[in-house]
């Protein structure tokens, strides 16, 4: 779990106490998202950093600093791709063979990204608040981005 304060917290719940308690964010803690068997999830906090954090060695592998605070996060394991939303409706995608840059990015919207959540058949499924559910935008040739309006 992410905590206010930045900490991330790895809970074993068969035995009902911490195994990893590591701050990595030094401001809340947004975003986690979990990668299928390979050990790591990724964090993303309103420091304007995400963090890669190996289970198996209790380590972050991985850290960057981005111009804006980060909101959202989701990985596609297949693809290698790990989506990233901000707090000013900034959207990133990243392959994880090449975290320095983005390989994509676009500004969907003016206001935070409140979650993001590739689907099976890749498409890039992302929650906006007060955002318009008629517009669509292509970000590469297999994820897609949409906006859905929750205040109807």
């Amino acid at each position: 779990c992410g905590l206010e304060n930045g900490t991330l917290m790895q809970w074993d719940i068969d035995v009902g106490k911490s195994v990893h308690c590591n701050q990595l964010h030094s401001a809340a803690v947004s975003g986690l998202a979990l990668t299928n068997g390979s050990g790591t999830y990724i964090s993303v906090g309103y420091d304007n950093k995400f963090c890669i954090y190996d289970t198996n060695s209790g380590t972050c592998t991985f850290r960057s600093n981005q111009r804006h605070p980060l909101t959202s996060v989701d990985a596609h394991v297949e693809d290698n791709a790990v989506a990233i939303g901000t707090l000013f409706g900034n959207l990133y995608t990243y392959d994880v063979r090449n975290l320095i840059a983005p390989s994509a990015s676009e500004t969907p919207h003016n206001s935070k990204i409140n979650r993001i959540a590739f689907e099976n058949n890749k498409k890039l499924d992302v929650l906006l608040k007060g955002a318009a559910p008629e517009s669509s935008i292509s970000l590469q040739p297999e994820i897609k981005f949409m906006n859905y309006n929750l205040d109807a």
